[in-house]
């Protein structure tokens, strides 16, 4: 299955670039790797999914106590910490959510938040223009990468959806949390056959271009689609900023997850302090 490169560290107001991160295929060929990608896919299934080949820690589903310990700390760091945003569009002075729309991206899924980084490294690789911002008091903030009653919540939410029923990822809680702490979660994965016919539909519906530019425009709009369904999910329960971590495949030679944060409402965050 190809895999979209889709950086969401930023990109607030202005065209984001659409790449594929692997040698664009035909429906034909789409359907035909679907038995490889099942076979491939088998042993990251739920409960045992690697984080890029690096060891995803032990589990987050322990005694009570220290499940309430870890999530107090985790929210306290996310609270106290600076939270950056690369952008190529003129400094502003004020956030607005969702973000407006960007002349050119027609075909693309519009996202309904803004997202940020603790990685300003990151976040400088998705525009010359870095920001930075701190979560306020009406931050209601949802971390997924610890296991509790909100986390789970989210997920079967998610999962009503068809599509995501598919995702390896979204199975169980225990690979829930576990995608969200290597980043993977936010690169949607299947092991079910179906998804690549799927794909391969949605790419034909993208009438008048190349062959090639259809599936680059469905592979993109598939990883903006699924975040997108994410984030729109924690906020039906009522949270307006969401954290994890996103999977980087694409900035050096070792996959890592870099810090990750959705905002649903402009009040979650003080307005952009320029670097």
């Amino acid at each position: 299955m190809g895999r979209c490169r889709e950086q969401t560290a930023g990109t607030y107001g202005r065209k984001a670039m659409v790449k594929a991160c692997s040698r664009p295929r035909t429906a034909h060929a789409l359907a035909a790797k679907a038995e490889v990608v099942r076979k491939s896919l088998a042993v990251r299934r739920a409960g045992s999914i690697p984080a890029s080949g690096t060891n995803s820690g032990p589990s987050l589903f322990a005694q009570g106590r220290l499940l309430h310990f870890r999530q107090t700390k985790s929210m306290d760091n996310i609270r106290a910490a600076a939270w950056f945003h690369g952008t190529n569009s003129s400094q502003f002075r004020s956030w607005v959510v969702p973000p407006p729309p960007v002349l050119g991206e027609e075909l693309r899924v519009p996202h309904s938040g803004i997202f940020f980084t603790r990685d300003v490294d990151a976040a400088q690789k998705v525009g010359s223009n870095v920001c930075s911002v701190k979560l306020t008091d009406q931050a209601k903030i949802l971390d997924a990468t610890v296991g509790s009653a909100d986390a789970e919540h989210l997920r079967q939410l998610v999962m009503r959806n068809d599509l995501a029923k598919m995702c390896i990822y979204a199975r169980t809680a225990q690979a829930w949390t576990t995608a969200w702490r290597s980043g993977e979660v936010l690169r949607f994965a299947s092991d079910d056959p179906r998804f690549m016919l799927h794909l391969a539909r949605n790419a034909a519906q993208y009438k008048g271009i190349a062959p090639e530019v259809q599936l680059e425009v469905a592979q993109h709009n598939l990883t903006r689609g699924w975040i997108e369904h994410i984030v729109r999910s924690a906020a039906q329960l009522g949270f307006n900023a969401l954290h994890g971590f996103e999977i980087d495949r694409h900035s050096s030679h070792t996959p890592r997850a870099v810090s990750w944060l959705a905002v649903t409402d402009a009040k979650a965050v003080t307005a952009p302090s320029w670097q």
